[in-house]
């Protein structure tokens, strides 16, 4: 059983702090810090990132939405390929995201949990890893404008959002061998293992833009191929000599294939084919395809002895899942939050909208 991947949005490449962006200390998540402003005889007062929401109290800054915005959709796709429709629900989405975050991190305060340092150094771990090397991650902290303790700061922050899911999820999730045996009994069908086809491809190429008549010249090319093959010719020379798709090099080879996962021309033309089967040219919009049935492997049932530890690992992570939800939303049954009307950057915040519970 593993706790779920928190998410470090202030830590992500390529934006080392992207959720302490504009200046903001990572803990409290709410509470701005200063900048290195540049040498000016008169420098521009920085704007303050504005409060987006109020979790019992505790202002979420607008740079930390940003950093979690940035997490679904990238900046630029964000604000400018993107519907407005859809801008407005990742937006509410990366919300409920950093709000549930800090509902947690408060938990954790309340529970009088304390983040031991080798947990903090794990989480700040993560972080360098993104980075090549010391000088690649030195620099993305110097544009940031931040510095390695807030970085630090950032990680003791996860880690202890961390704790609180070990302590408050963690122990429900537990799946045994009798629970996951009596899922595998009320669900045989799902642990049958399909027919599987070895099959092999070969591939005569056509653009789809491509005039009728190329389109034509194809497939009396992919006939003339089958012709050779039925004459003796092998399939796997040919498909390396005339073959457009990339699996060319290994004479055509797909491997062992489950029936239903290949293209639903292929799985139409493949019928009930059986071993020694040459079948085609089918057309998809890639161009014209032979396809031969090297062999078939009939359904198998697999045994629960089979499918026991993944079958284990599956069902413990729906339960965390589903604990992490409950958990979650206990918490906000039991929190204010307040969303403030939106304002322009750099103004005051406006009138706050009822609790959203």
């Amino acid at each position: 059983m593993t706790r779920p991947l928190l998410p470090i949005w202030s830590l992500a490449a390529p934006c080392v702090a992207a959720a302490v962006l504009a200046g903001q200390t990572p803990v409290p998540s709410h509470e701005p810090a200063s900048r290195p402003r540049p040498a000016q005889t008169k420098p521009p007062a920085p704007l303050k990132p504005l409060p987006v929401a109020f979790v019992n109290g505790a202002p979420l800054l607008a740079d930390r939405l940003q950093a979690a915005i940035n997490e679904v959709m990238p900046y630029g796709v964000y604000h400018v390929g993107a519907s407005p429709e859809r801008v407005a629900e990742i937006r509410k989405q990366a919300l409920d995201r950093i709000i549930d975050e800090e509902l947690q991190y408060q938990e954790a305060k309340r529970l009088g949990l304390v983040a031991p340092k080798a947990a903090v150094d794990r989480e700040y771990a993560r972080v360098r890893r993104r980075y090549k090397t010391e000088a690649d991650y030195m620099a993305q902290l110097r544009r940031s404008g931040i510095t390695q303790a807030d970085v630090r700061t950032e990680a003791a922050r996860r880690a202890l959002i961390g704790l609180a899911y070990d302590r408050e999820v963690a122990p429900r999730c537990k799946v045994g061998e009798s629970e996951a045996r009596d899922y595998y009994e009320r669900n045989e069908s799902k642990f049958l293992m399909p027919e599987q086809l070895h099959v092999f491809t070969l591939t005569v190429g056509v653009e789809p833009a491509a005039p009728r008549e190329q389109w034509e010249a194809a497939r009396k090319k992919a006939e003339g191929l089958k012709a050779q093959i039925r004459s003796g010719a092998d399939f796997e020379a040919l498909a390396r000599e005339q073959s457009t798709d990339p699996n060319r090099d290994k004479g055509g080879d797909l491997g062992y294939v489950h029936r239903g996962r290949l293209a639903e021309e292929f799985e139409r033309a493949l019928g009930d084919a059986r071993p020694g089967a040459l079948v085609g040219p089918v057309e998809t919009i890639y161009g014209f395809h032979l396809l031969r049935v090297a062999d078939v492997r009939p359904p198998v049932q697999r045994s629960f002895a089979d499918v026991r530890e993944r079958l284990e690992k599956d069902l413990e992570d729906r339960k965390c899942q589903e604990s992490r939800g409950a958990w979650l939303r206990d918490l906000r049954s039991r929190a204010t939050i307040v969303i403030p009307d939106a304002v322009p950057q750099g103004s005051a915040p406006g009138t706050p909208k009822p609790p959203v519970r």
